[in-house]
């Protein structure tokens, strides 16, 4: 029978470390729960001076291309700074169709009517639409601010392995430092239809509740229990740009 795995890139001891702490028991749990295997990506795809310039970031485009995963039905990328709740969280492969890739919408907490006030706090003032449409805008691009995803969690069919490669390919450049390759991939993916929208618990951004949420680091003792309680209600926690965070999560 076809598996799946989940795949990841950890690239230096501090990250390695912090993923074998933090990360490593509960996606072992997850995966022998929704039959998975874990396949850890410990060195560059890419070791060109042009991708040692855009990031490591980019280089999740590249999965398709490795041999060993060659077998597998599909591939899900998650980015080394996420923590599963593997108690609750089913199989992200749940409905998912063969013909889609599956990604959360980017800001997708923070596109609630109910949190409007807060995005635009902590966005300079922009709605989300605004807001994703200025970043397709500095990025050169004509992207629909609707289909604007968070690509640390992507479930990849096999047969769309591919497409990653060749966006890979087709823009060599850096992106700006907050989005990498985000918002290429999602111009690209939009265009061709391929992007089929996960539960938005599967790709949960931290940020999103410390800034939008609650308070910030202004009050770093709360912080700790508020974690808790974010993990203990979505699937996938990501600690995207707040990776000292993901320590918040260790009893």
């Amino acid at each position: 029978m076809a598996k799946s795995a989940i795949v990841t890139m950890v690239v230096g001891d501090r990250y390695r470390t912090l993923w074998e702490r933090y990360c490593a028991p509960n996606w072992t749990a997850y995966a022998s729960q929704h039959g998975f295997d874990i396949r850890l990506i410990d060195h560059p795809l890419d070791a060109s001076e042009l991708a040692r310039r855009r990031g490591l970031n980019w280089q999740k485009l590249l999965i398709g291309a490795i041999p060993e995963l060659g077998s597998y039905e599909h591939l899900v990328w998650v980015d080394a700074d996420i923590v599963i709740n593997a108690r609750d969280a089913p199989s992200i492969l749940e409905g998912m169709p063969s013909d889609r890739i599956g990604a959360v919408r980017y800001h997708a907490l923070l596109r609630h009517p109910l949190f409007a006030a807060a995005h635009r706090r902590i966005c300079g003032g922009y709605s989300p639409d605004a807001f994703c449409a200025g970043i397709f805008e500095n990025h050169g691009l004509a992207g629909d601010p609707t289909q604007m995803i968070q690509t640390g969690v992507l479930a990849i069919p096999r047969g769309l392995a591919g497409i990653l490669e060749s966006i890979y390919e087709k823009y060599p450049v850096a992106g700006a430092e907050q989005y990498r390759e985000q918002a290429y991939v999602s111009h690209e993916l939009s265009a061709a239809g391929l992007i089929h929208f996960l539960d938005e618990k599967f790709n949960a951004v931290w940020y999103e509740y410390k800034y939008g949420l609650y308070f910030g680091d202004a009050r770093p003792e709360e912080n700790r229990e508020l974690v808790r309680r974010v993990l203990a209600e979505v699937y996938f926690l990501h600690f995207a740009g707040n990776l000292a965070d993901i320590e918040l999560v260790s009893d």
